[in-house]
């Protein structure tokens, strides 16, 4: 028909794929992260605080999950201009306090000093979600 013509002359074939890929690198990226916890958290005997840190963890990742549904849903029937960096500044709110409440946690739970924490926040947190943009940058070029 002549609406899938005009789609798949929007998007291209090679994309079809593209969704699947970011979930599973998504996923992938998650599996990997809470291995890192889960390995790290029997080898430094705190398990508590590994728990903690992983319901943390879920719980954001859900409420995010909720908060996009909902942008979503105000973006298809709103149109409007101002819902985007209302979108950017509650992400960038939310990740900041994503890495305040951890790094209080363990400032207050444990004899770490500031510098391990910076390597963890680099190895764990900032790094992955880099390599992840840039892995979905190379998939839409």
């Amino acid at each position: 028909s002549r609406g899938a013509k005009k789609q798949r002359e929007i998007y291209p074939l090679r994309n079809d794929i593209l969704l699947p890929k970011i979930w599973l690198a998504v996923i992938l990226f998650y599996f990997i992260k809470f291995s890192i916890i889960y390995i790290t958290g029997k080898v430094f005997n705190v398990e508590k605080l590994r728990r903690e840190y992983s319901d943390y963890i879920l719980l954001w990742f859900i409420s995010m999950g909720l908060f996009l549904n909902a942008y979503l849903w105000l973006e298809l029937y709103l149109n409007s201009q101002w819902i985007y960096p209302i979108l950017i500044g509650f992400w960038v709110v939310s990740v900041s306090l994503r890495i305040l409440k951890p790094l209080s946690q363990i400032i207050a739970k444990s004899d770490f000093s500031s510098f391990h924490f910076f390597i963890y926040l680099c190895s764990v947190e900032i790094l992955p979600l880099i390599v992840l943009g840039k892995i979905v940058l190379l998939a839409i070029s």
